[in-house]
């Protein structure tokens, strides 16, 4: 009993076959690309038909593997063996764990998962002496500035902006203190000094027999102003005497 020629699915191959006639078989397999869900081998019955029906071979597709949040896939072919890549828009970065470039497999999943877009962030800008940080984002793209303590005063006006590798751009200014300028010296009189910058003193006294009037010490305040009053040397008649040098 023959059971004829079975035929060849589209898309497979005969594996093996030993005959057309009754107990004999036929075995196909599907071509790289494509599988099937049925049986591949056919048996020939005593009624001279085949067993089953005519296997089906399918393109293997693996589905879309989605675009990350914040990126975008390059591809759009989901077949066996296609690969599709995955870029990150500007500010983020990919996963370091993860791969930016997937491999459909024959057994119709990707080898692996779509990566993820993070955002780049700075670390925490350098500190600076008697300042701070002023802004609090320090995200791809964005600024910060530096403010300094109450006395001191910037070096230069500076913004550094976080940069797409992950650092700061721009130059970290100091903070100096305010200055106060030169307190003058009375007529007749000495003025002892240690700087005139914040926080400074200066202290005066005259010369025998003349009398100080004003400020014995002054001290060189947060806003670059001298406390106290101009000190002057008096005789004893109350005239003063003129300053040797101009008084800030």
């Amino acid at each position: 009993i023959s059971c004829g020629n079975p035929g060849t699915p589209r898309n497979s191959k005969i594996l093996s076959h030993d005959g057309l006639v009754f107990s004999r078989s036929i075995t196909y397999t599907c071509r790289d690309g494509y599988y099937s869900n049925g049986l591949l081998t056919r048996h020939c019955t005593v009624n001279g038909s085949w067993t089953g029906s005519m296997p089906e071979c399918t393109v293997i597709m693996c589905g879309d593997p989605g675009v990350p949040a914040n990126g975008l896939r390059l591809g759009s072919d989901f077949t066996y063996n296609s690969t599709v890549s995955f870029q990150c828009a500007p500010g983020f970065t990919m996963d370091a764990d993860r791969a930016s470039t997937l491999v459909c497999t024959k057994d119709r999943t990707w080898n692996g998962t779509k990566p993820q877009c993070k955002a780049i962030v700075c670390t925490a800008p350098p500190p600076i002496p008697n300042g701070q940080v002023v802004g609090t984002d320090f995200t791809w793209g964005n600024s910060v500035s530096y403010a300094c303590n109450q006395g001191y005063q910037l070096s230069l006006p500076t913004m550094i902006t976080c940069q797409g590798n992950g650092t700061w751009n721009g130059e970290k200014p100091q903070c100096f203190p305010v200055f106060c300028g030169d307190p003058g010296v009375p007529a007749q009189g000495r003025r002892e000094d240690r700087g005139f910058t914040y926080l400074s003193s200066v202290s005066f006294s005259c010369s025998p027999p003349l009398v100080l009037v004003g400020s014995a010490r002054r001290y060189c305040q947060y806003d670059g102003i001298w406390s106290g009053t101009q000190p002057s040397c008096i005789d004893h008649s109350g005239r003063p005497l003129i300053l040797d040098q101009h008084s800030y």
